[in-house]
This record gives C-alpha cells, sequence and structure tokens, in this order.
C-alpha cells in the first residue's frame, strides 16, 4: 500500500510529475466488497482508495488528477480463491479478466485519460 503512495510523493516531491499531470493506482474489487479470506488485501485497497482521494485533493492546485482503476477479478490464485466465500448462483455468473486484457485496458485508459499517442507498461 505504501509504494505506490511513496512513488507518487517522489514523483510530485521532485518535479518530475508536471501540472496539469495524472497518477493513476490501481486497485481492485475488493475494495468494494471487502471478501472474505482477503481481508488483508481489502483493508489495502481501501486505504488506496481513501489516500488517493485525500492526494487528489491536495494536488488540485496544480491541476494534477488523481484517479483510481479498478480491476476485475483476475484468474489467479487469490481470484479462484475468493469464489468459495460466494453464493453458487454468483459462482455461475463470475467472469475472469485476463492479465493482457489489463494491459490493453490500462493502455486504452491511459490514451483516452491523458492523451498519449504511445502508452509504455512495464
Amino acid at each position: 500500500m505504501f509504494a505506490p503512495l511513496l512513488v507518487a510523493k517522489l514523483a510530485i516531491d521532485n518535479n518530475i510529475l508536471e501540472k496539469n499531470g495524472s497518477i493513476f493506482f490501481i486497485s481492485s474489487i475488493a475494495s468494494k466488497n471487502n471478501q472474505k479470506g482477503n481481508a488483508y488485501y481489502s483493508i489495502s485497497k481501501n486505504a488506496l482508495e481513501l489516500s488517493a482521494k485525500i492526494l487528489g485533493e491536495e494536488q488540485k492546485l496544480r491541476k494534477v488528477r488523481v484517479n483510481i482503476i479498478n480491476l476485475g477479478l483476475v484468474k489467479n490464485k487469490m481470484g479462484l480463491s475468493t469464489l468459495k466465500y460466494l453464493p453458487k448462483n454468483k459462482v455461475e455468473k463470475v467472469k475472469f479478466i485476463t492479465k493482457n486484457k489489463i494491459v490493453l485496458s490500462f493502455k486504452n485508459i491511459l490514451k483516452k485519460k491523458i492523451n498519449l499517442k504511445k502508452v509504455n507498461i512495464v
């Protein structure tokens, strides 16, 4: 939870992030659903979202936008483990997202939000 905030702070304090810039934090639907079995993960995502909101207020004068991108359920060990806590009728409706779809979604969001022609995601 602290790493993304520290990177944002470094970018702001060292003028790496220009006025009218954007900061994007990656969160999760776990911040909204607070699923059993993932308490620490849900808590950290809730904390990140609140921190982003506060940081956004602090950076208004510099016209720096702070945004949260909430991911869907990723088909990995943690994503699969959440299924056991869902009612059976909801498990049948779960649609997982893939890592490739995540990268493509980020590129599209970044291109639209900050008008980048080329986006590199590391």
